[in-house]
């Protein structure tokens, strides 16, 4: 925000920019805002007269990093194994209901209805398309 902006025009600005109330966008010149630490505000109850910080994790999931990579690999690892024992995808989507639930296309065939509107294409019932495979 420009060095002379009121608060009202700082909180227009921080609302469109959804910013959070305890981070409103800086006036030129102000030092940023560290969100590490959110302020304090008491909870119902609250009666420690010490004053308790509470702290924001930002991006938490990386303080375990292997957990959203083995999480993927574990779900694609199923996956690639029930393909394999169905000898083959068509066969996989055939036998299991969660594949042909998640195909968007089959056999170059639009099969899940909102694709096929966003590309401007009739949608097919993939159970049709099974049955001819």
């Amino acid at each position: 925000a420009a060095p002379n902006a009121t608060s009202e025009q700082v909180a227009r600005l921080s609302a469109v920019a959804h910013r959070p109330w305890y981070a409103p966008v800086s006036r030129v010149g102000e030092p940023a805002r560290d969100l590490t630490e959110m302020p304090y505000a008491a909870l119902p109850g609250d009666d420690d007269p010490v004053e308790p910080t509470r702290t924001c994790y930002v991006n938490a999931g990386s303080a375990v990093p292997r957990t959203t990579a083995m999480a993927i690999s574990n779900t694609i690892a199923a996956m690639l194994a029930d393909i394999a024992a169905c000898d083959g995808v068509t066969g996989a989507v055939k036998f299991n209901a969660g594949i042909a639930k998640a195909a968007y296309t089959f056999l170059g065939k639009p099969v899940n209805g909102e694709v096929a509107r966003i590309a401007g294409l009739r949608s097919i019932d993939i159970n049709l398309l099974l049955q001819l495979s």
